[in-house]
């Protein structure tokens, strides 16, 4: 299980498990991300984790003029964001729950 966290300039996110041997396990991979979705989701097939692999998480946003939260009927301006806990802040995170067997 786990998910990922942007708020409402992210577009697309993906959390990859990079292992040693060189092959990749896809966690997560969302192409088109609505705020909303920044739940935690079970995974349909668990992906093993061993020492020496690394996760990969990427996320991207777009801070265009038409992709503006709307506040109070008007569309922001766009702005620099920087990272914050606010809704109009960014943020990019993975997060997985590991179990041994």
């Amino acid at each position: 299980a786990g998910g990922l966290h942007m708020h409402t300039l992210g577009s697309r996110a993906s959390l990859v498990v990079e292992h040693e041997d060189g092959t990749r396990s896809c966690a997560f991979d969302v192409p088109r991300w609505q705020f909303g979705w920044q739940l935690g989701y079970r995974l349909a097939t668990p992906i093993e984790i061993t020492p020496g692999d690394r996760l990969v998480l990427e996320c991207a946003y777009d801070n265009s003029a038409g992709n503006q939260a709307v506040v109070d009927g008007v569309p922001r301006a766009p702005q620099d964001v920087t990272w914050g806990e606010d809704t109009y802040d960014e943020m990019c995170l993975g997060f997985v729950y590991v179990t041994r067997e």
